[in-house]
């Protein structure tokens, strides 16, 4: 079976406005019910500059998972460097459709 890692900056909880959230989690426990293994990398601080110092981060924690497959939600992983692994970047939306989604801050940020 293969081992993918999730990797997003999302806020990981539906009370913060994540729909984007709704759709990652569900899609993991898809994979996981498959009898694959899914990493669940995500941030624990939000906003445009955590965001960017969280995948800054990622990539040294990459460096200590063996895994078969990347996936950076959004823009998630864009600082991730060519490793063992298949990177994927999984594109949910468009950000303008995204906001008309999205509640509170989450909202905001994509405005």
């Amino acid at each position: 079976m293969a081992h993918l890692i999730f990797l997003t900056g999302t806020p990981a909880s539906i009370s913060e406005g994540s729909g984007t959230w709704v759709g990652i989690s569900v899609l993991r426990q898809a994979i996981l019910a498959l009898g694959h293994e899914v990493t669940l990398l995500n941030a624990t601080h939000h906003g445009v500059l955590a965001r960017i110092a969280f995948n800054l981060r990622a990539r040294f924690r990459l460096k200590k998972i063996n895994a078969d497959v990347l996936v950076g939600f959004d823009l998630d992983g864009v600082f991730v460097r060519k490793g063992s692994f298949l990177h994927v970047a999984a594109i949910k939306g468009v950000v303008a459709d995204e906001a008309s989604h999205e509640h509170g801050l989450s909202r905001l940020e994509l405005a």
